[in-house]
């Protein structure tokens, strides 16, 4: 042994000698030499251990730090709420292809509310888009938002699902959405609820699927999703507590009624909806989705819809702006120019009527109502005739000039300022009127606004005074026209061109357009050229102007224009006043009319050959629980009179009983109109039949369907001719038996059974097979 080893053992049996083992080799107490042989301070080790245990200490608690998880855990909390705050931005901007960046790596995190609403979002932005590349690559999120429900990587809401089913029906993918409705029908409430269920009832219904299923899968869903006694309170024979209160029952499966509501307007079964219509509108007066009337606009007559229109704006739930603008253009359509007289007054008093109840109801219109207005009202004007003595018509000219300023008035109070296109509207008509008058007054309109002529009023113009056969103001349009194109960036284009030729051929001033063609030969197209020459070829232009004079055989008087426009400048001034008090308007204190023949009148009865208290009993004896008879599905509490809580009031000003009243008969007169409407398309097809012609078309679009390309190109069902001879006759006059005589009155009393008859039918109190039952 060496002599360290022997000192060392030496001294641990000195300190410890019962267990000299225990000690260390080397420490504080054992002297140790250096690596050059000197002896080390007996305290060495023990400095550098205590050194190196600090040391290690201090990257032990680095290495620990107890906040290091939590830290963490907040910067990625922190992260992804900035991410999620992100995604919910995008979502209510309606930025969508921002938002579906984010979206791969937020699905864990995301809530049912926000797949809900970017459902809604995809939606939205595949009705709205205008190219079809856009919507091919909407389509294409909506199919990854699918895959992800299934897969059940995202939250699901039925909401959600519901949208989803709606894309599908606007882009005609059936495939995809009976996909994906088949795999709905096995989840539980979570992805598909009622509401689901009545989008689907209308997909469904487009698809092609049988009525009688789809009023099975209605009565299904309403077992499934009872909510607070749904089945009784959607049944055509339900009775409300308290006709004066709001419904304080929840649960009432509103949308799944849309959605029957729907499935039977596409199908044809109009009563059946109507009865739909007159549910909803009885349980929810205020309140009614605006789904529902859009429905009748799309998929009935043009004469229907504008009642269910007005029916809407009374109840303070105005359609929007869009469907507006699609009637009026429909009801200009109506108008036959230099017709008959009385017709167009009828549809131009409408125009205003629906302008009036929108705007009463809290809509905004805008500059496009305007210029459809100022049309509407010129057609009252007759088209001229050089062969008749028309001096004895300035004074029309005048009265029509005074309504036009009242328009632009009214409009300019609610801020609507005239553009150029409402003075060309003026332009045009004029000029298709062959009225010079009238489109020296678009001129001078144009002038007095400060407004300049842009490359469509001057198109306008030029074919204007083609109409007015002047070859001299044809020339001068056309060189007007040439100084403005040469100020702009696209130049002359073929539009320009065409209107040249037929203004010129109009007019007999060919060889001026043989003189531009020469002027311009290097800035034409060969082929363009040719087309313009092949346009001045001389042709017939007298059907034209028989169909616009066929009612003017004989000499008009004012006296035969002036009655029309006053009725005209009534319904203006109202529409003035109402203008320019800027508030909601009071249609209980100012009924509005909601038939054709009553426009302008205070008197809200529909069937004037039923008196006013007969419709009453009959109202009180259908809505009233007698009290022998309690129904046991309703379990509110009968209000005592003492604890009667004051009538609410809608927006407009009704009381919800007395709302719930003009609605019921309401909706009896537009049965009523819809079975003419039957009855006349039956006997179009009767007459086919028998001269061995083809049927008319079930599936042809309305007016308002072809006039709306917002995505909503939905297929008409039995429309016909949205005005029949008949129809306007009979709206075109007032004169209505009141029941005064014997005669009258016993026509009342038939009319009165055979509508009581109707109305058991509609509220389901006899049996008939069409209506769903109730349990």
């Amino acid at each position: 042994m060496s002599l360290k080893a022997l000192q060392c053992s030496a001294l641990r049996r000195a300190v410890c000698p019962a267990a000299p083992f225990l000690l260390p080799l080397s420490g504080p107490f054992v002297r140790t030499t250096s690596s050059n042989g000197n002896v080390a301070h007996p305290h060495a080790n023990c400095r550098q251990n205590a050194r190196l245990y600090s040391g290690h200490r201090r990257q032990s608690r680095s290495r620990r730090d107890p906040f290091a998880a939590d830290k963490a855990a907040v910067e990625k909390y922190e992260n992804i709420s900035q991410k999620i705050l992100d995604f919910q931005g995008e979502l209510y901007s309606g930025n969508l292809e921002a938002a579906m960046e984010h979206y791969p790596q937020l699905k864990p995190e995301l809530s049912s509310s926000h797949v809900k609403e970017l459902a809604r979002l995809i939606n939205n932005c595949y009705r709205n888009g205008r190219m079809e590349h856009d919507r091919e690559v909407i389509l294409g999120h909506a199919q990854t938002l699918v895959e992800d429900l299934r897969k059940r990587k995202i939250a699901a809401h039925p909401l959600a699902s519901l949208h989803l089913i709606s894309l599908f029906q606007q882009s005609k993918q059936y495939d995809l959405g009976l996909e994906f409705w088949d795999w709905l029908l096995k989840q539980d409430e979570t992805y598909a609820d009622a509401r689901t269920y009545g989008a689907a009832i209308e997909f469904l219904a487009y698809y092609g699927t049988p009525l009688q299923d789809l009023e099975e899968l209605y009565a299904y869903a309403l077992k499934r999703f009872p909510g607070g006694f749904s089945a009784y309170h959607l049944s055509p024979e339900a009775i409300l507590p308290d006709r004066s209160q709001q419904v304080t029952f929840s649960g009432t499966r509103l949308l799944l009624l849309q959605g029957i509501l729907a499935a039977r307007l596409v199908h044809g079964s109009w009563r059946d909806a109507y009865m739909a219509l007159d549910t909803a509108l009885r349980l929810y007066p205020t309140a009614v989705p605006a789904r529902f009337f859009e429905m009748f606009l799309y998929e009935r007559p043009l004469i229907e819809g504008y009642q269910v229109f007005l029916i809407a704006c009374r109840s303070g739930n105005p359609p929007s702006a869009p469907l507006l603008t699609a009637m009026l253009s429909a009801f200009t359509d109506a108008q036959s120019l230099g017709g008959d007289l009385s017709h167009n007054s009828t549809i131009a008093k409408a125009m205003l009527n629906m302008m009036y109840a929108y705007l009463g109801a809290g809509g905004e219109l805008n500059v496009i109502h305007l210029n459809i207005a100022v049309r509407g009202a010129l057609a009252l004007l007759p088209a001229a005739r050089p062969d008749k003595d028309e001096a004895n018509l300035h004074g029309v000219h005048r009265a029509m000039a005074e309504i036009i300023s009242r328009l632009i008035n009214a409009f300019s109070e609610r801020g609507i300022t005239p553009s150029s296109a409402t003075f060309a509207a003026m332009i045009n008509m004029g000029g298709k009127l062959r009225r010079g008058q009238v489109v020296k007054l678009g001129i001078d309109g144009l002038t007095r606004a400060g407004l300049e002529m842009d490359s469509v009023t001057h198109r306008v113009l030029l074919t204007a005074m083609g109409e007015l056969q002047n070859a001299h103001l044809v020339e001068e349009s056309w060189n007007a026209l040439v100084e403005h194109s040469q100020g702009s960036d696209e130049g002359l284009i073929k539009r320009d061109w065409m209107s040249l030729a037929q203004a010129a051929r109009r007019a007999g001033n060919a060889a001026f357009v043989e003189e531009q063609l020469l002027e311009f030969e290097q800035f034409l197209h060969p082929g363009l050229g040719r087309t313009i020459k092949s346009e001045l070829r001389p042709r017939d232009e007298t059907p034209l102007l028989e169909t616009r004079q066929k009612s003017l055989q004989g000499t008009l008087t004012a006296n035969d224009v002036l009655p029309l426009l006053a009725e005209l400048d009534t319904q203006s001034e109202k529409l003035w006043d109402l203008a320019h008090t800027k508030t909601i308007a009071n249609f209980y204190l100012s009924p509005i009319s909601t038939a054709l023949s009553t426009i302008g009148s205070t008197d809200t009865s529909s069937v004037h050959a039923i008196p006013e208290e007969q419709q009453c009993a009959l109202y009180d004896e259908l809505t009233t629980d007698p009290p022998s008879r309690h129904s046991s599905h309703s379990q509110e509490p009968t209000t005592e009179p003492e604890a009667a809580m004051p009538e609410p009031l809608s927006t407009t000003g009704y009381p919800l009983s007395a709302l719930r009243y003009e609605n019921w008969k309401s909706i009896n007169a537009v049965l009523s109109e819809a079975e003419a409407h039957e009855e006349a398309r039956q006997l179009a097809v009767d007459d086919a039949l028998k001269a061995g012609k083809p049927m008319p078309s079930s599936s042809s679009s309305s007016p308002v369907t072809k006039a709306v390309r917002s995505g909503r190109k939905r297929p008409l069902r039995f429309a016909g001719n949205f005005f029949s001879a008949a129809s306007l006759k009979r709206h075109s006059h007032s004169e209505f038996p009141s029941g005064g005589d014997d005669e009258s009155g016993a026509a009342a009393a038939l009319q009165m059974q055979q509508w009581r008859q109707d109305i058991l039918l509609l509220r389901g109190l006899e049996k008939d097979e069409r209506i769903p039952s109730a349990g």
